[in-house]
């Protein structure tokens, strides 16, 4: 049994430091309904491994992948940012991941979430009368007054409320295509970028009555 011996040791301990690349995500207008990704990248400026975890105190409508994980010396971490919302609104708020035995990461998020403005440039439709067996085509015009792409789901099945829509189809003017209900058809910001009050998507409006009646 001897004496006790002690041994004095003394260690360094860096703090840990990550970045964001990116000064901020700023995803612009973005479509209700219609996800819009962006990437951001985490940077580990130190040579030892860092470990994250993402605040899950996320800005509404805003979703982060991954939400934990460790980063190399040296290395980075790519981050998935999505923007999704169902209504207008506008994002404006910040991410925050919490890095061990560090300071926090702050990334800024900016985002307007849009309804699409698309008008029907032509103040009514009136065939007049037709004959039976025959077809009268009208001319309709779309126009995007928003500063995105609009997706537009043409339906032509309620009949209850509409009678008589059923004999309708709209059709692209310049791409025919076969009678149906309903269809997709894009229509393009830019053709909002010019003064002809007449840009627009053209259409064909049929009217094609199968047996005779009366609408209206």
């Amino acid at each position: 049994n001897g004496e006790n011996q002690y041994l004095t040791c003394t260690g360094f301990v860096n703090e840990a430091r990550c970045d964001f690349r990116e000064a901020a995500l700023d995803f612009g207008n973005v479509l209700v309904s219609q996800e819009q990704p962006k990437a951001a990248y985490l940077k580990n400026k130190q040579k030892s491994t860092a470990v994250f975890k993402v605040s899950p105190k996320l800005p509404q409508g805003v979703t982060v992948f991954p939400m934990a994980g460790r980063i190399p010396p040296d290395g980075h971490v790519e981050f998935r940012v999505a923007v999704f919302s169902s209504e207008e609104r506008t994002i404006i708020d910040e991410i925050v991941v919490d890095v061990r035995g560090g300071k926090q990461a702050r990334l800024p998020i900016k985002a307007k979430i849009i309804i699409p403005q698309v008008k029907i440039l032509e103040d009514d439709f009136d065939f007049g009368g037709i004959t039976y067996g025959s077809t009268s085509t009208l001319k309709m015009t779309l126009v995007n007054q928003s500063s995105l792409t609009a997706v537009l789901n043409v339906d032509l099945t309620n009949e209850q409320d509409y009678p008589g829509i059923q004999y309708l189809q709209i059709l692209p003017a310049s791409e025919p295509t076969d009678d149906e209900s309903s269809f997709i058809l894009s229509v393009n910001q830019d053709n909002n970028n010019n003064n002809d009050p007449n840009a627009g998507k053209k259409l064909k409006l049929f009217f094609i009555p199968n047996f005779i009646k009366r609408f209206g």
